[in-house]
């Protein structure tokens, strides 16, 4: 079969509605197209699959890889019902001879179809690592208020003004902006740092800092210090929420974290040189006195043992320390103490 007959092919294939995706696309096709044709009267195929030129042109022209594979497959079935009627028109000895070499256009259109999806496959992972790198970096700019405050937020889809908080995981919650989305709740994440729009309530277990509420997205950086100091007011190896403002004491430790240790050593030191279930037993026993308002008795039964037992305790305790636990001053250095060493990664391990 002559080339001219080839022409005509192309040219009636090309009065197909355009395929979406612009000049790129369209000429996609008319490659495609030609290998098609060429392919069923038994010429070489003079195209390599352009499979990453195809790809890229779809990513970037944001045109849906189906619809791609959705419009070979209808220029490859366009082809072979042109061909078969031109054929009949033309030369039955030559129609035959097409019908036996059919399959030539499904072989082409599976080797350009399975070549672009590799290709675009590939091209979009490095489209969404691109994206991800950018969302990050402007995350990054609210959160650090590195400046450019305007161009990321719009780039995040973030209102400058609003209701705003900061909340903090102890470790990243892969799914924290679906289970938020879920609850009517926008939400940004940068791993276990999250913008939420409301109140996040029980989000995740561990430990959870939410800084207190705010409008100005200016306010990021702030925000995010406070429930820094927040999630860092609950003792390692707890699962607690600790909102800004909760744990006023506990707040002022963590805040200054070295004086705080220095204080705790300064004031427990002494208990440090015991055994450890010795000095573990003092301690929770000031602790159980303290949470039940000082009472000797609810101390007891709490701890399953007799009150003068609770007595003895607190006295060794006083002895060790020198602060008095039947003053106000010395209650709150012992306690203030308590309370730092609590606080503490779990380095306690070092005095055991």
């Amino acid at each position: 079969m002559q080339d001219g007959f080839v022409a005509e092919l192309e040219a009636a294939v090309a009065e197909l509605p355009a395929p979406p995706g612009g000049p790129q696309l369209l000429e996609l096709r008319r490659r495609f197209v030609t290998a098609l044709v060429r392919r069923l009267v038994g010429l070489k195929s003079s195209d390599d699959v352009p499979a990453a030129e195809a790809a890229h042109a779809v990513v970037a022209a944001d045109v849906p890889p189906d619809a791609v594979i959705t419009g070979f497959r209808a220029a490859a079935s366009a082809v072979w019902t042109l061909a078969r009627d031109l054929g009949r028109q033309r030369d039955q000895a030559k129609y035959v001879a097409m019908l036996e070499s059919a399959g030539e256009i499904w072989v082409e259109y599976e080797q350009w179809a399975s070549a672009f999806v590799a290709a675009y496959e590939v091209e979009a992972r490095q489209r969404d690592r691109i994206a991800a790198q950018e969302r990050e970096a402007h995350l990054q700019a609210v959160l650090s208020g590195a400046g450019g405050l305007e161009r990321s937020a719009e780039a995040l889809g973030m209102p400058l003004i609003g209701q705003f908080c900061v909340v903090v995981l102890e470790e990243a919650l892969p799914d924290a902006e679906q289970r938020l989305s879920a609850k009517g709740l926008q939400s940004w994440w940068s791993l276990n740092v999250g913008i939420v729009s409301g109140d996040p309530g029980d989000l995740a277990g561990g430990r959870v800092g939410v800084s207190p509420d705010y409008e100005q997205l200016a306010d990021t950086p702030r925000a995010l210090r406070l429930a820094r100091i927040a999630v860092d007011t609950i003792p390692p190896g707890s699962s607690a929420i600790s909102r800004y403002g909760d744990r006023p004491l506990e707040a002022l430790l963590v805040s200054a974290p070295e004086a705080a240790q220095s204080y705790a050593d300064a004031v427990l030191g002494p208990l440090f040189d015991l055994p450890t279930d010795d000095r573990q037993t003092l301690l929770q026993t000031v602790d159980v006195w303290s949470k039940a308002g000082g009472n000797v008795t609810d101390t007891a039964a709490e701890l399953s043992c007799h009150r003068n037992t609770v007595r003895h305790r607190l006295g060794r305790i006083e002895t060790l320390t020198g602060r008095s636990l039947s003053e106000p001053r010395g209650i709150a250095e012992v306690l203030t103490a308590l309370q730092a060493y609590d606080l503490r990664v779990p380095e306690h391990a070092q005095h055991d």
